[in-house]
């Protein structure tokens, strides 16, 4: 006859949220607003970034890489594009709701829509951070 150790029963852990940025092609607002999240939150909170209709692997668009430098914010290392997967659990943000896609535009389009997530990232951060006190 085989011994069972019965099993402990493990508490739930009050875990924090994780934050989820959306966007088309994950290669633009999405992968900085996740850069811009990382800095802002000093990456206390867990997030990442996905899109709807991806080319997988892509590189993060090298004007989207310039806006984040014009607001002071170090690029994401190695992104690469990823589409949307299970997001149980997730606080999921549509950026295609929230800020203008700046495809097909100029450097300049990149930079407001970089400071336009950067101002909407820190408003989130302070939003998620009073909730969890």
């Amino acid at each position: 006859m085989e011994n069972k150790v019965p099993q402990k029963k493990r508490k739930r852990k009050h875990t924090a949220p994780k934050v989820m940025f959306v966007c088309t092609s994950n290669t633009c607002r999405s992968p900085m607003a996740e850069s811009i999240f990382n800095i802002v939150s000093n990456r206390q909170i867990r997030c990442a970034s996905a899109g709807v209709y991806v080319a997988e692997g892509e590189q993060m668009n090298p004007l989207a890489v310039n806006a984040l430098k014009s607001i002071n914010i170090k690029p994401k290392r190695a992104h690469k594009s990823k589409k949307i997967g299970n997001i149980e659990g997730w606080l999921v943000f549509d950026l295609n709701k929230i800020v203008f896609d700046p495809i097909h535009g100029t450097q300049e389009d990149y930079n407001r829509c970089a400071k336009l997530l950067l101002n909407w990232v820190q408003n989130l951060y302070n939003s998620l951070r009073s909730a969890l006190k």
